[in-house]
């Protein structure tokens, strides 16, 4: 797979995840449909679906934009699987996750909103396989990069 290729096809696979927040889900911050569009349903694929693809895309993306060795798509599959784990297992830990949170991290954008994704958060196990699941998927589609490089 060439660079451009990696970053396209992650950038497509985080697209997918994000219409599944806006189309299919019920009324929360991602949704502009209320209960989600009519006839568009994703049932309880949906419910993990954007947790893979998140590790999965931007596995590629970050890979992609190191040059796109299969390598760096390994190590970014591994980093974006243990940083999405990371933030899933928070939720299930709340206040407690949150208090390990630097007190600097509040006055820094992005990362102000770990806490409260922490406190407000839902764990869901099946979050974690779809973590799993992509950053594992991205991990296989080196090895086939891999074969494409030699």
């Amino acid at each position: 797979m060439k660079p451009w290729q990696m970053i396209l096809t992650g950038i497509l696979g985080l697209a997918l995840g994000s219409m599944v927040y806006i189309l299919d889900r019920p009324v929360g911050i991602f949704s502009v449909f209320g209960n989600g569009v009519e006839g568009i349903g994703f049932g309880s694929v949906g419910d993990w679906l954007p947790d893979a693809l998140h590790p999965f895309g931007m596995a590629l993306i970050s890979a992609g934009f190191a040059g796109g060795r299969a390598a760096s798509l390994r190590f970014w599959a591994v980093f974006w699987g243990i940083a999405g784990l990371i933030m899933e297992t928070g939720q299930y830990y709340g206040e407690r996750a949150a208090s390990l949170v630097p007190e600097s991290w509040s006055n820094i954008p992005v990362l102000d909103l770990v806490i409260p994704y922490f406190v407000h958060g839902t764990f869901d196990p099946m979050d974690i396989m779809g973590i799993v699941l992509g950053s594992a998927s991205a991990w296989l589609l080196s090895i086939s990069c891999k074969k494409q490089q030699n």
